[in-house]
């Protein structure tokens, strides 16, 4: 049974039919019979046969009672007429009247080459077959009757409804999850800890100093270089990034900062999560479907761009001191290993990676923050993909909060979660407008907002019925 779809999912159901529409070549036909657009016509028929109902129950109900019932009803309407002299001289017997003052004119001669028949009665036998063979089918729509154009304006306007509810039903039948709302998740430790810098490419200054983290369950003489920052914005002064010193060595001391590409790959690793998940916090899969899931190609390139990413998530950890002193280490992944696929006979490389103990207690706990709408998807390789759970979250806690719209929110609120690592105050910020605009622009999550010194006010779009239905919502606020 299908649920009221969102906005978003309509224009999706929209642009879906309109396409089979063109592809079947009934696109400028129907739009010249039909009175409403079909833009609206198709919401208000998948409201009015679909909604709140079963899919399959409904298109066969339409299937039976309207779709199939017209067209036998039209096809033998117009053999029986066929045979009627007071009938009027239109569809069948239209075409016959018409054949015959053409053989009167040119001569049957001429009509046989013309129509490759040997005569009037085979044409007509032959049309009333198919004819029948179209009534019975049920890949040819109402709306190819060979003579819609001799039906009336309301016959017209039915029989493109009939179809059309006859392709969303198809449609809705055959992606059982057409409808149904793709979540974008995000732990919300991935959110609330400041992993991942506001610039793109940057580069790290490394601390010549080792310090030991003592993680429990991690090597015990592994050590971590601390980074300097070169930005005073960047984060909380309570707050630092460490790199391990293994990798810093192998990187000959050139390190990568970790950014919105890297938060992207975090999630996308997240999605191949099975059963097993549950009980060993591990997640097992071919690093091949990671690298089509990130890039276009799998080409040489783009698997060692995500080598070298997978890698970095794995070895730096944030440490965070409270004000009586005690420090807490963070990290995403605890463990990652590569290596060949015993299974395959290609030589594939198998990635598993072992999520951390914070990341692994908020899936467990559905501690998670959930984005439903594919418009995320528009942002990827941008800051703004990582922005937008990090907005998301703001909204359901002023939701939470009841705060009311604008909500107020200095710029350096946001470092719990955003490291501000470009040099500047006015550099962070542009980068932090750029993506905010573009996040508004696509109209969800924020539907406007603006800027005045220190803060920025945002217009939050009201939560959703998937989101207050949401279980997280219900049930915790998210810290």
């Amino acid at each position: 049974m299908t649920e009221t779809p969102t906005d978003e999912m309509i224009e999706k159901l929209v642009s879906t039919i309109l396409g089979v529409l063109d592809e079947k070549e009934l696109t400028p036909i129907l739009r010249k019979y039909t009175e409403a657009s079909l833009e609206s016509l198709i919401p208000f028929l998948y409201e009015t046969y679909y909604e709140d109902k079963d899919e399959k129950e409904a298109y066969a109900g339409i299937k039976r009672n309207s779709f199939l019932r017209t067209k036998r009803r039209w096809a033998r309407t117009a053999i029986r007429n066929l045979e009627k002299p007071s009938a009027p001289y239109k569809e069948l017997k239209g075409k016959e009247t018409f054949l015959k003052n053409y053989i009167q004119q040119f001569g049957l001669e001429q009509f046989r080459i013309e129509f490759n028949m040997d005569s009037l009665e085979q044409y007509m036998e032959k049309a009333k077959e198919e004819l029948l063979e179209w009534a019975e089918s049920e890949e040819m729509p109402t709306f190819t009757y060979p003579f819609i154009h001799e039906k009336t304006k309301k016959q017209r306007n039915n029989a493109i409804q009939i179809d059309l509810a006859m392709m969303i039903g198809d449609l809705l039948i055959k992606n059982k999850l057409f409808l149904k709302p793709t979540v974008y998740q995000s732990p919300n430790f991935a959110i609330t800890t400041s992993f991942f810098g506001i610039s793109p490419r940057g580069k790290l200054a490394i601390d010549s100093k080792n310090v030991s983290l003592n993680e429990p369950g991690s090597d015990p003489g592994k050590t971590y270089h601390p980074t300097i920052q070169r930005s005073r914005f960047a984060t909380n002064s309570n707050i630092s990034l460490l790199v391990s010193s293994d990798f810093v060595n192998d990187l000959n001391k050139k390190v990568p900062d970790l950014d919105n590409k890297d938060f992207e790959l975090f999630l996308d690793v997240l999605m191949f999560r099975d059963a097993s998940f549950q009980t060993t916090r591990r997640i097992q899969f071919p690093l091949k479907e990671l690298v089509k899931r990130v890039y276009d190609s799998d080409n040489a390139k783009n698997y060692q761009a995500t080598i070298e990413r997978i890698l970095k998530l794995a070895n730096y950890r944030v440490t965070e001191a409270n004000e009586r002193g005690e420090y807490f280490v963070k990290g995403l992944f605890s463990s990652v290993r590569i290596q060949e696929d015993s299974k395959s006979d290609s030589g594939e490389r198998l990635v598993t990676a072992f999520v951390s103990e914070d990341v692994y207690d908020d899936f467990l706990r559905q501690q998670v923050v959930n984005i439903y709408s594919d418009k995320v998807m528009e942002l990827k390789g941008r800051f703004s993909y990582h922005l937008v759970f990090v907005l998301q979250k703001e909204r359901i806690m002023a939701h939470q909060m009841k705060e009311t719209n604008p909500v107020r929110r200095s710029w350096l609120d946001f470092r719990y979660a955003i490291r501000f690592n470009k040099r500047t105050k006015k550099e962070n910020l542009e980068e932090f407008e750029r993506a905010l605009d573009e996040i508004k622009e696509r109209e969800f999550v924020i539907q406007d907002y603006y800027r005045s010194g220190e803060y920025f006010f945002f217009t939050f779009y009201p939560l959703s019925e998937l989101e207050l239905n949401d279980f997280s919502l219900h049930e915790k606020v998210i810290e």
